[in-house]
């Protein structure tokens, strides 16, 4: 059927490729040796009018017949070549019904094989022992309803129990709020009676103190007149002493004018003093290598000089104790400080924890300390502090704290004192402080209000230049 209506639509193709062959001739110009044969009519000619002009040649002119047979020739052409291909969609369209042909009848292979296969006892058998298992699911589920009802009641029992004693206990609290609400108004009073008691005891503190400051104000009379008398007496020393030393030199002089003896030059040494007629023992001046000295002499012994020299003599007095009140752990910084139990002479700075050295001088150092291990470790934790000079890196003196199998509970790490001392020589400008240069990773230097860390200092000599 397909194919016919293919065949009908190419042979209407036709016929209207012939109309448009004779349409596109219709402005053509006209044989002149046949114009009375063409029709007045401008309308295509239709497969009737090829039919009268066949029957009747001298309708339509030779020009006409020639392109109307020229039209048809090409329409034979077009259906031989649609004969063609459908030929050719038939051959494929066989072809197809082929192969769907093989594989259906492979498809009734492979079914009628599954069939075989199947074996219907097996089926049977799983059947029932599915149905056996779902028995006894369904026996099993019984069973645990029925345990779940038991468990149901005895849970109910315990409740009960339970809220039987919890109104046991309510009771119990009930009557133990009653004597508390007794006790408290007996406290009540008793608060009442200390408070009046506290009056009694707060007006007699306000007597001792007034007592207290009027003692004060005796004590303040009385420094006065001990520090007049002081003064007095420290005068009188003072007066003393340039009598003792108006004294000396008019016995010199005495001895200097009774004595003739010269050595030519000023004397440098009791020996000297001697010849020149000193015998009083005591202090006096002689030459020394850098210039006049003091000199003790006893000329009642052998002929012995005593230097006076500058051991412990000091222009004014340096020294400080600080510390800390809280742990630290930073490393390769100077450690700071929070309190100074001494400061004197103006050399510790608490903020930055640098000593500067006011003088030149014989310096002594002592510093304690508390490290503690913040884990249990099996290894050897350690902490390791320094005293250094002007320049980190330059050492002068070390306290290092190591702990094996170190053990630390939810309240705090072990803890092991730290410590050092030392005693240099230091110029006026030079600095000193504490820097921790070496730790495990979970030391710190511990401390609390207790105050574990302390640095102290002091000038044990000072250098004299002449």
């Amino acid at each position: 059927m397909k194919h016919l209506i293919v065949l009908s639509v190419v042979v209407v193709g036709c016929f209207a490729t012939a109309q448009l062959h004779v349409e596109r001739t219709r402005y053509r110009p006209i044989n002149p040796f046949r114009f009375d044969s063409f029709p007045s009519s401008s309308r295509v000619p239709t497969s009737g009018d090829i039919v009268k002009a066949v029957a009747s040649p001298n309708v339509l002119d030779d020009h006409q017949i020639r392109l109307m047979l020229d039209a048809h020739i090409v329409c034979l052409t077009e259906l031989k070549g649609t004969k063609q291909r459908l030929m050719d969609t038939n051959a494929v369209i066989e072809q197809f019904k082929e192969e769907v042909r093989e594989d259906i009848l492979r498809l009734h292979t492979q079914l009628a094989a599954i069939i075989t296969n199947v074996d219907l006892e097996d089926v049977k058998i799983q059947l029932n022992a599915n149905s056996q298992l779902l028995a006894n699911t369904v026996i099993n589920l019984q069973e645990l309803e029925d345990k779940l009802e038991v468990t149901k009641q005895h849970t109910s029992d315990v409740l009960t129990r339970y809220q039987n004693e919890m109104n046991a206990t309510v009771e119990k609290l009930e009557e133990k709020q009653r004597e508390t609400a007794d006790n408290v108004t007996d406290a009540h009073y008793g608060i009442a009676s200390l408070t009046t008691e506290l009056d009694a005891v707060k007006q007699q503190s306000n007597d001792t103190y007034n007592y207290v400051e009027e003692l004060k104000t005796g004590w303040t009379a009385t420094d006065f007149a001990v520090a007049d008398l002081m003064r007095d007496l420290n005068v009188a020393r003072e007066e003393a002493l340039a009598s003792n030393v108006r004294i000396e030199e008019l016995a010199s002089t005495l001895n200097a004018r009774t004595s003739p003896s010269s050595i030519g030059e000023m004397p440098g040494s009791c020996a000297d003093l001697r010849q020149i007629g000193h015998v009083k023992s005591g202090l006096h001046l002689v030459m020394g290598e850098k210039g006049v000295e003091s000199v003790y002499c006893d000329f009642t012994l052998e002929e012995k000089d005593k230097w006076i020299g500058y051991t412990d003599v000091k222009t004014a007095p340096v020294y400080f104790s600080v510390q800390r009140t809280s742990r630290f752990n930073k490393t390769n910084v100077p450690i700071p400080f929070d309190l100074a139990k001494s400061a004197i002479g103006n050399a510790m700075n608490l903020t930055s924890g640098v000593f500067t050295a006011p003088k030149t001088g014989t310096y002594f150092f002592i510093f304690n300390g508390l490290a503690e291990f913040d884990t249990t470790s099996n290894v050897i934790p350690y902490l390791a502090v320094g005293l250094f000079l002007n320049k980190s890196g330059n050492r002068i003196a070390l306290a290092l704290t190591e702990e094996a199998h170190t053990i630390k509970d939810q309240y705090r790490g072990q803890r092991v004192p730290l410590a050092l001392q030392t005693t240099i020589q230091l110029q006026e400008g030079d600095q000193v402080w504490l820097e921790i240069f070496g730790e495990s990773g979970t030391v710190s230097l511990f401390d609390n209000k207790n105050n574990h860390s302390a640095f102290t200092g002091w000038l044990m000599e000072e250098e004299m230049s002449l």
